[in-house]
């Protein structure tokens, strides 16, 4: 998909500019990561169940993950490491919240 931007893409000028390219293994250790937050989450969980608390108080500390770039992490790496970072972040937005994980992304 992003073939044409190492040989250069037409600008407004009309000049043919290379674009830089994000490396794909950036997805797989994207995944990595969300995959170590999820189990960060389910512990913290864990202990808010055996506390009976709804929620982490300020001494729990915060977890916050930015995303930028976004879109490359979604249509960049193999459909499986594409699924898993779409639920990796789904799942941080769903219930990261009350364990005290919060995420966002931006893109262009």
């Amino acid at each position: 998909m992003t073939e044409r931007m190492g040989t250069g893409v037409p600008q407004a000028n009309g000049t043919l500019m290379v674009e830089p390219r994000m490396d794909v293994k950036h997805v797989a250790d994207a995944v990595a990561v969300l995959g170590e937050l999820r189990q960060e989450m389910d512990r913290r969980y864990q202990t808010l169940l055996a506390s009976r608390r709804r929620k982490v108080d300020d001494g729990d500390g915060l977890h916050v993950v930015v995303v930028d770039e976004l879109a490359h992490y979604l249509t960049a790496g193999t459909k499986q490491e594409r699924a898993e970072f779409a639920d990796g972040m789904r799942d941080v937005g769903s219930r990261g919240r009350a364990a005290g994980n919060m995420g966002g992304g931006a893109t262009q």
